[in-house]
């Protein structure tokens, strides 16, 4: 529907002069126009442009000329103003089209719109940081430490965890499995086809930052000399629980044979390794506060325990998750140690 312009002050006077020669209210006018009183009053501020339709109609019932310096607008005059109201307000948004700063400052605030209201862009099909559970302080919590201290990584955006393909088979079933109960979410498996291992991983931006907050950081961890979270010593069980988590992957049980007396034995021992002195000397500080007795090698990366006794008494006080290392103690226990 087109519009007519009036000059400035001009669309009032008009009004109040139809308003006056046909001796009706706002009210009537408007009837006869088919529009609201409303409408009418917003004519007679100028506040809006009037109808082609409805201003010849009251000029030829109520004999009023037209001006003749009238603008004559077309059914979408008003594209062409809101287009360019439009673009200006990108412009100031975004910036300019095309531009590197414009992507830039674009995508900045799409991913504040994305934070904002991520459930509004996942049901959009798009790609939204994930939700994982608050992580809470939990002895299991203390076992996934130990665990990545051991054999987990972080990058910007993802956790991983290598572990042995073959002999850690039931152990790879058992992190999924505390994953689950610990993040909300369990680990997707990567068998790598170059070499016996399978890579457990666990990928978001808000997890990453959430592990941060537990004092596990990005980057490589031995250029960091990593060391216990700061919460893990709140609790002897907390020790214990991170201690089991870096002895399941950065340790081993292992069986070696002496000789005496011309008689050949067998015995077990058990070793962790690692070249992060500060996690080394905290895993032996637990180990002194159980009274566990061992030795840490000269080349300061290893901590042996050596003695029978103290290899079971490991074990009644630190348990294990890792069927590999239980198995190969009850092996020992099971059969002579006494080969010949």
């Amino acid at each position: 529907m087109g519009r007519i312009r009036f000059k400035r002050g001009e669309q009032r006077a008009w009004v109040e002069e139809i308003l006056e020669k046909s001796g009706l209210t706002t009210n009537g006018v408007a009837g006869l126009c088919g529009v609201s009183a409303r409408t009418i009053r917003d004519w007679r501020r100028e506040k809006f442009t009037i109808f082609e339709d409805s201003c010849k109609l009251l000029s030829q019932n109520f004999n009023v000329k037209i001006p003749k310096e009238v603008i004559l607008l077309n059914d979408y005059w008003y594209g062409i103003k809101g287009a360019k109201k439009g673009g200006l307000q990108s412009l100031k948004l975004y910036g300019p089209p095309g531009t590197k700063e414009g992507r830039i400052k674009g995508g900045l605030i799409s991913q504040q719109r994305r934070r904002d209201d991520p459930e509004k862009y996942r049901l959009l099909g798009c790609n939204v940081p994930k939700n994982f559970k608050i992580l809470k302080k939990s002895e299991k919590l203390a076992e996934m430490v130990g665990i990545i201290l051991g054999d987990g990584g972080i990058t910007n955006c993802q956790l991983k965890i290598t572990l042995d393909s073959e002999t850690d088979k039931e152990f790879v079933k058992y992190v999924c499995k505390i994953s689950k109960h610990i993040f909300g979410e369990e680990f997707s498996t990567y068998r790598r086809k170059t070499c016996r291992a399978v890579d457990l991983v666990l990928s978001g931006v808000n997890l990453v930052e959430k592990l941060s907050q537990l004092g596990l950081y990005q980057g490589d961890k031995i250029k960091r000399q990593i060391d216990f979270p700061s919460w893990i010593w709140w609790k002897n069980v907390y020790q214990r629980m991170c201690v089991r988590g870096l002895m399941d992957t950065d340790g081993c049980v292992y069986l070696h044979y002496h000789s005496s007396n011309g008689l050949k034995y067998r015995n077990i021992g058990i070793c962790f390794t690692s070249r992060s002195k500060p996690l080394l000397l905290s895993f032996s500080k637990v180990l002194r506060l159980d009274k566990i007795k061992h030795s840490i090698h000269k080349d300061g990366e290893r901590i042996y325990i050596y003695d029978l006794e103290q290899v079971k008494k490991y074990f009644k006080i630190f348990g294990s998750s890792n069927p590999k290392h239980l198995n190969k103690l009850k092996y020992h226990l099971l059969y002579n140690r006494r080969l010949n």
